[in-house]
């Protein structure tokens, strides 16, 4: 697992496959898990980017939920 730092948060991302790149980023509430079945299929022929919204696998950065804005800001 990959993690990025952003203002005091940890996001996950991976990286599947290879060539022109394809972004998978799971809507909100989800990580980006959700996209299992698609995602290996795609990596065939792209490079296949996953990217979890703040605060979906790091639960100890923060015990509460974010507000939708800190998601925007993010």
């Amino acid at each position: 697992m990959a993690f990025v730092d952003h203002k005091n948060a940890k996001i996950y991302w991976n990286s599947l496959g290879a060539g022109e790149p394809v972004v998978l980023i799971m809507g909100l509430g989800c990580s980006s898990a959700m996209w299992f079945r698609i995602a290996p299929q795609l990596a065939r022929s792209y490079r296949v980017i996953l990217l979890d919204n703040l605060h979906r696998r790091d639960k100890a950065a923060s015990q509460s939920e974010p507000r939708l804005e800190a998601w925007a800001i993010a």
